[in-house]
């Protein structure tokens, strides 16, 4: 052999190699609306990355055993069909099936399927399907045990669909590669719960369609905190553009409430505003307007809002009860609304009522619905499901947050901080799961802090 058909023949081996090497991505389906890329060793550089916390989560006794290559990214994705999926490159078939048909079997998690067209298969739970080829491995679910058959077909088609089928043509793939995070995510805002998409639906327009709004996201670990860097986007130029202009009108937050939160708090999100143009931020939050559409019922929300000026906090503790734990307060530029309290009195909904609990400081009730609101100190805006609570954020906590956790977020258009910890306490049990994969990835984690970019 000659030296240039060596090197040719050299060339071609590696490019070869590198794709058989890449062929796992197939099996995502190019059409996902949501995709997620998990670089593992980059997370154990940063501190995350816990194997022995994963080797738990996946009922392995070491993750070298399981026949699963963790030295190229896990993909996390949601399929058109609203199934959730995970995909793994697959080094060892065999370890692969000795760890599905023993450890996983035993342990009373997994039942072994019969191979369909060349691919193996075994149920996780009843309600989770796994399959396999010599490339990848995809785990996905939940469905019901009548439909694993129609889920075990789709699978299918995944493991043997070519990369012009899979998520290397995605353009959520396009949108994961100009980002360099350990972890980063794309998703279509419709495909994420109404809930989730709260703080990141801000500024996007109502002419945009269904599946015009995307959210990506960088994540890191930085100690014990996950920061969370994000931005709302369209792939619709014009679309892009509008969301854009708006969430310029959020201004950076300072330090007026930052230490008046308390570190056991479960959620608390930090803005700075003006009160007309964060009243038409949250009007194009559909999630945010149907809460003011029902306080607008009683007391005009609207008009409150359109008085703040400068920085706001909002906290909110989830419990088991139907009155939720939440306060709110606001700096204001003018205390014009408090003229309209007699007539908000006068006009209230039948079953509620608006009673005077000081100067300038009132109660509404509606079944088991509380709220104290009112105006202190002449240009503070408070509300909250307790007085003690709404008044809690004028002050600094005497359990405040820390000083990293402050750097962390004052100067930034919005910040949401997590209690990591007390959010997984009250979260049910398919919850739990998703909180349990966070602490595998990301190692011990306190707290998670969000950010607009």
């Amino acid at each position: 052999m000659n030296t240039k058909s060596f090197c040719l023949f050299a060339i071609i081996a590696v490019l070869l190699s590198a794709c058989s090497g890449n062929a796992y991505q197939n099996a995502v389906p190019k059409d996902c609306v949501a995709l997620a890329a998990v670089d593992m060793k980059a997370l154990a550089d940063d501190g995350g990355a816990d194997e022995q916390r994963l080797a738990e989560v996946i009922h392995v006794g070491n993750m070298e055993n399981c026949g699963l290559d963790f030295s190229v990214p896990l993909y996390l994705f949601e399929s058109r069909d609203g199934d959730f999926g995970c995909c793994a490159r697959v080094n060892d078939v065999d370890e692969l099936e000795t760890w599905l048909g023993n450890d996983l079997t035993k342990s009373g998690k997994c039942k072994v399927r019969d191979k369909r067209k060349g691919f193996g298969f075994a149920e996780w739970n009843d309600s989770w399907l796994i399959g396999y080829s010599d490339d990848a491995m995809l785990f996905m679910g939940p469905v019901l045990p009548a439909a694993m058959a129609q889920l075990q077909q789709r699978m299918v088609k995944y493991l043997s669909q070519d990369e012009d089928k899979g998520m290397k043509e995605s353009r959520l793939t396009e949108a994961i590669d100009t980002m360099t995070a350990p972890v980063k995510m794309v998703a279509r805002m419709s495909a994420l719960p109404p809930t989730a998409t709260i703080p990141f639906a801000f500024g996007v327009p109502k002419t945009a369609g269904e599946n015009d709004a995307y959210l990506k996201a960088e994540m890191t670990k930085k100690g014990l905190t996950v920061v969370v860097e994000g931005e709302t986007f369209s792939f619709k130029e014009n679309i892009n553009k509008e969301i854009k202009q708006s969430q310029q009108q959020l201004l950076p937050v300072g330090n007026r409430f930052v230490e008046t939160v308390s570190d056991s708090m479960v959620f608390a999100a930090f803005f700075n505003v003006e009160g007309d143009s964060f009243l038409n931020l949250i009007h194009t939050n559909k999630a945010m307007e149907s809460v003011l559409t029902g306080a607008n019922l009683a007391v005009d929300m609207d008009k409150i809002i359109r008085s703040m000026k400068g920085e706001v906090v909002m906290t909110y503790s989830p419990t088991n009860s139907a009155q939720k734990q939440f306060a709110l307060a606001a700096q204001l530029k003018d205390t014009e609304f408090l003229k309209d309290v007699d007539y908000w009195k006068s006009s209230c909904p039948k079953g509620t009522s608006i009673v005077d609990k000081g100067q300038d400081f009132f109660l509404f009730t509606g079944g088991e619905y509380e709220m104290y609101f009112g105006v202190v100190g002449g240009n503070m805006f408070i509300a909250g499901s307790s007085e003690e609570k709404a008044r809690a954020l004028l002050n600094k906590s005497a359990s405040s947050l820390s000083k990293e956790t402050i750097d962390m977020m004052v100067g930034k258009r919005m910040t949401l901080r997590v209690n990591a910890k007390a959010f997984t306490d009250q979260a049910d049990e398919k919850m739990k799961v998703f909180t349990s994969l966070i602490n595998a990835f990301f190692g011990e984690t306190q707290q998670i802090i969000y950010y607009m970019r």
